[in-house]
C-alpha cells in the first residue's frame, strides 16, 4: 500500500571490497524505520488511507514521520507527513480517516 512512488525504496549498492557506503546505509535504515511507522497505520484497522498528496516543505528524515491529528473536510483522523528521499522541497502527506461508526 505504499504509494510513495519508489521514494522509500532505497537500494544498497556494495562497493568492490564488499562494504557499503555509509550514507546509503543510513538512508536505508531511515527508510525502513519510516516504512514501519506507516505500516502501523495501514494495519491498525480503525482508520483507512483516504488519499495522499505532495506538499511543499521539509520533513526531517532522521526523525521519521510527522503525525498530527486531523479534523477537516475529509473527516476526522490523522495526517502522516513522510520525508522525501529524492527531493528536499516536497514531502508526501497521507490522510488516514477513521471509519464511520454506525449509530444504533
Amino acid at each position: 500500500m505504499y504509494s510513495t512512488g519508489n521514494n522509500l525504496d532505497i537500494t544498497l549498492k556494495q562497493n568492490k571490497d564488499g562494504t557499503y557506503n555509509l550514507t546509503d546505509l543510513k538512508r536505508y535504515k531511515q527508510a525502513e524505520s519510516i516504512k514501519k511507522q506507516i505500516k502501523y497505520f495501514d494495519d491498525w484497522g480503525r482508520v483507512y488511507l483516504h488519499h495522499t498528496a505532495m506538499r511543499s516543505g521539509y520533513v526531517h528524515r532522521s526523525k521519521g514521520c510527522r503525525i498530527k491529528k486531523y479534523n477537516g473536510r475529509f473527516g476526522t483522523g490523522y495526517t502522516v507527513d513522510i520525508p522525501n528521499f529524492k527531493n528536499n522541497r516536497k514531502h508526501e502527506r497521507r490522510y488516514y480517516i477513521f471509519y464511520k461508526q454506525k449509530k444504533h
